[in-house]
């Protein structure tokens, strides 16, 4: 995922609890995450963000409904 701001750069391994998967006109979901890499990134405009590589941690059912739509689209 992009991530912006920049200062915002966690080391491999780091749990990040409660992530807000924000969709339109649907619930927001909250997740766990660990981090797996994180790189800097230059966007077309110019504009600085991170690069998270991120895997779900013990995810609920809606997270894994969301993943799998992802994953076969």
């Amino acid at each position: 995922m992009l991530v912006r701001p920049t200062y915002l750069h966690p080391a491999p391994g780091t749990l990040v609890k409660g992530w807000r998967i924000e969709r339109p006109g649907k619930a927001t979901l909250k997740v766990n995450l660990e981090v797996r890499n994180c790189r800097p990134l230059v966007l077309s405009g110019g504009d600085h963000a991170l690069r998270w590589g991120c895997q779900f941690v013990d995810p609920a059912d809606d997270a894994r409904a969301l993943i799998a739509s992802y994953a076969t689209a």
